[in-house]
């Protein structure tokens, strides 16, 4: 872990997942169990959000028993299931006997022997297994803890195994999920909260391997801060330093709201602003910070990224995966383009590649679009990792300026984006359009190629852009500031009255939509792109987000 979790009074925002992961905890207190798998990308902060809601669930006194477990490969098998009971044992003497001292593992079983002696038979025969390297049994012991401990303390329990997908991994176990699903299906009162940083991996996991449960885990998907958190965000950290809406609206699109991204950035700028005892940020600033975390060999972030590339698959095959990030960091989106920069005849081999990449969590895919999801990621790919290979200049003084002078150049177009209107945006996007198709959520889309697009401004703050090809025609309505009920019956009204095309019409409401106006746009035919809908095609194609 390159950053600490955050938690406390640093813990920001995530009140809707909070709450959902408090009522499911109240629910079992109750006698009804809810299993959830969280899943997310490994920067958005899942370790923060479960750390925060153990310490809510401490704070708030719940007769519940957590049990806490981290699946990574920097440990050994054996290494885990110590450290597992460790913790299990250490948290049961501090809330039993009001005590914190005791850590090695010996003097642990001797403090809790009159506390749990049924359970500690278990915990013995699970570490037997281990001494014996009997990892399989050992395994099966380990899964049997948690209702021992419901059976002998009346408590229920909540287990939370966070990355679970790494188990397929572990060395010496076989069918790993198979015998977690049996030991969920007969833990009655245990709850078990798993989270997972490769999405795709996990589903299938979920759907395959615990397959029997799946109707049993309530999947939470834990997104990025939206644009206005993120702002909000960065406003609080960086105070009571002055930080423009440009600035921060800057930092928002390139670290596309992972909170973990703009707590290392937003500390940075800060430290870096103090030390030039200045009480405002400059373009100078941003730059030198970011050079601090993402070029400098003892940043953080370039520290985190490098380490995520050794984390890539072994290959033996002459096409490297990083050779396949690196198209992608270049725009590379579609399987031509890919194989043009690649300089490839053959699409098997990084086609293959490409899906272990997906499976993974290193790449997405939408359509027939492959695309990094994390634009920080990208960046340092491009702008870093590639410098440092293929620069033939040895001075590291050189290559960090010509970093800086990258920096400057994007911080520049992104400011000029910024000067452009939303309209302008839009049209540009749509002119991009070449018969992809994507999916926005479960509804799939062709974008077809326009040939002719224009804009209506019929009111202050709403416009209209239709879009045609031949005999078809689409429409977009843009607003800005919330729609209501009256204002959704006059954009109809002005539809009717001057028949727009619209084989298929959209609105997008850039500051929010009233229930009210949602079912007038159901009823009317209206497709509502939601804000994370637009960003997510501008991401596909390209585009600078759209800060309204």
């Amino acid at each position: 872990m390159f950053a600490d979790p955050v938690t406390g009074n640093n813990f920001y925002d995530r009140k809707e997942y909070l709450n959902l992961l408090l009522k499911r905890a109240y629910g079992l207190e109750a006698g009804y169990r809810q299993n959830i798998a969280i899943l997310g990308q490994e920067t958005v902060g899942k370790t923060s959000l479960l750390l925060q809601f153990l310490s809510l669930l401490q704070e708030r006194r719940l007769k519940i028993l957590p049990l806490y477990l981290e699946i990574t490969h920097e440990l050994p098998f054996d290494h885990l299931i110590n450290r597992f009971i460790s913790v299990i044992l250490f948290n049961l003497i501090r809330r039993y006997k009001k005590n914190n001292s005791v850590q090695n593992l010996d003097a642990l079983l001797a403090e809790v022997k009159d506390l749990i002696p049924e359970t500690l038979l278990e915990i013995k025969r699970c570490l037997d297994y281990l001494r014996n390297r009997q990892f399989e049994s050992a395994y099966s012991a380990l899964l049997n803890i948690p209702q021992a401990l419901v059976k002998e303390l009346h408590l229920p329990v909540i287990v939370i195994i966070e990355e679970f997908h790494r188990l397929q991994s572990m060395p010496f176990l076989d069918n790993p999920f198979n015998k977690l699903a049996k030991g969920i299906m007969v833990s009655k009162d245990v709850m078990y909260i798993i989270s997972s940083s490769a999405p795709i991996q996990a589903r299938k996991v979920l759907s395959q391997e615990l397959t029997l449960l799946f109707g049993n885990f309530e999947i939470i998907i834990l997104e990025p801060f939206d644009i206005k958190t993120s702002n909000e965000f960065l406003r609080e950290r960086l105070n009571p330093i002055k930080c423009s809406d440009d600035y921060r609206d800057f930092i928002s699109e390139i670290t596309d709201g992972q909170p973990l991204y703009l707590n290392l950035i937003s500390t940075e700028i800060k430290s870096t602003t103090l030390e030039k005892k200045l009480n405002f940020i400059t373009d100078t600033i941003i730059i030198e910070a970011l050079t601090r975390l993402l070029f400098d060999s003892a940043g953080i972030l370039n520290q985190f990224f490098n380490h995520r590339l050794r984390e890539l698959p072994t290959n033996r095959s002459p096409l490297s995966f990083a050779a396949l990030l690196l198209s992608l960091a270049h725009n590379c989106v579609k399987i031509k383009s890919i194989k043009e920069y690649l300089a490839t005849k053959s699409e098997k081999e990084f086609l293959s590649h490409l899906n272990i990449l997906v499976e993974s969590g290193y790449v997405y895919k939408n359509g027939v679009f492959y695309y990094l999801n994390d634009p920080l990621f990208k960046l340092w790919l491009k702008d870093v990792y590639e410098l440092r290979i293929s620069s033939l200049d040895l001075e590291i003084e050189t290559k960090r300026e010509v970093f800086q002078n990258s920096l400057y150049a994007r911080l520049k177009s992104f400011l000029q984006s910024r000067e452009r209107s939303v309209t302008e945006h839009l049209r540009e996007l749509f002119a991009s359009f070449d018969n992809e198709i994507i999916y926005l959520g479960q509804r799939k889309i062709k974008l077809p190629p326009f040939e002719h697009i224009e804009t209506r401004t019929p009111y202050p703050h709403l416009s209209i852009i239709t879009a045609k090809r031949r005999d078809k025609g689409w429409s977009f309505v843009v607003k800005k500031g919330h729609i209501t009920r009256e204002i959704m019956e006059e954009i109809e009204s002005y539809y009717h009255k001057l028949k727009l095309p619209g084989r298929r019409k959209f609105i997008i409401p850039l500051d929010g939509i009233d229930e009210d106006a949602q079912l007038i746009a159901k009823e009317t035919k209206f497709i509502i792109l939601k804000p994370w809908e637009l960003d997510k095609i501008l991401k596909l194609y390209g585009k600078h987000r759209i800060f309204t």
